[in-house]
Formats: C-alpha cells, structure tokens, sequence
C-alpha cells in the first residue's frame, strides 16, 4: 500500500504477521466536497433468495464484476451501490424463481446523495412488504 505518488521506500507500508495492522494519520480525517451516491442497505427477511433489480433489467449486486448472478440469500443483508441522485426507490424490486411476480417497492420517493436508504423486505408465503428508513451516510457508515 502506498499512500503518496512518490514511490520511495518511506512512502511504502508493509505489513508482516509481526506487524498486522497500520493506521494511518489520515484517521478521522474528513474529505472535503465529496459526495456519496446514494447507497442501499437490504435485509432480506422473507422465506426466499431473491436477486435485486432496479428497473426491468438491471440487477444490482454487491459489487461483484457485471454481469455475474447475485442472490441475497433469506436472512441476509448487503450493501448496494451505483445508483443515481433522484432515481426512484419504486424502481427497487425483487425477484425470486418461485414467485409468478415481483414485489415492487412502493415508496416512490428520489434518493439524494449522501443518504442510506435501509431497507427490509419480509414476508412468506406469498404475502410481502418492504419497509425503509433513510439514514445519513457518514453516521451510517461510521457506525456500521
């Protein structure tokens, strides 16, 4: 890891199992006019694995390279990102293979940047609901 563009053995950290950690003096350091896309949180408390999808066609992951298959398993939570300032949350669903139809969310709120959005889909038995609650990404992300 290097933490400046002059490439000098100073500049250079290694870690060894002797010394397994760095901190940086960066720490606690806040950087100035960023943004943070906004970013959504899915626990996935119903009876089934569903893959996630804003619109039709797209589906997002948890980061995984495009194109790959992601399922967020029943009882799990993850992280998803690239996603735009004033898309709409009604635009989130899922899909699971043993469902005729997707469940939608129904809030059609925009997301702005700098925001979290937490969302829980729960259910079973073909009777689901989605819940949100919008968290400020820097307390988020401080505190998880």
């Amino acid at each position: 890891m290097v933490d400046s563009a002059e490439y000098t053995e100073s500049d250079t950290i290694y870690l060894t199992s002797a010394n397994p950690t760095f901190t940086t003096d960066a720490n606690g350091a806040k950087p100035k006019g960023t943004s943070i896309k906004p970013v959504i949180y899915i626990t996935n408390n119903c009876d089934k694995s569903v893959r996630v999808y804003y619109g039709q066609n797209r589906q997002l992951s948890n980061g995984a390279d495009a194109g790959e298959d992601y399922a967020l398993i029943s009882g799990t939570g993850d992280v998803f990102t690239g996603l735009e300032a004033e898309a709409a949350l009604s635009s989130i669903n899922f899909s699971s293979i043993a469902w005729q139809q997707r469940v939608y969310i129904t809030d059609t709120t925009a997301m702005e940047n700098n925001k979290v959005y937490k969302i829980v889909l729960a259910g079973s038995s073909g009777s689901y609901t989605t819940t949100i609650t919008t968290n400020d990404a820097e307390t988020f992300f401080e505190n998880n």
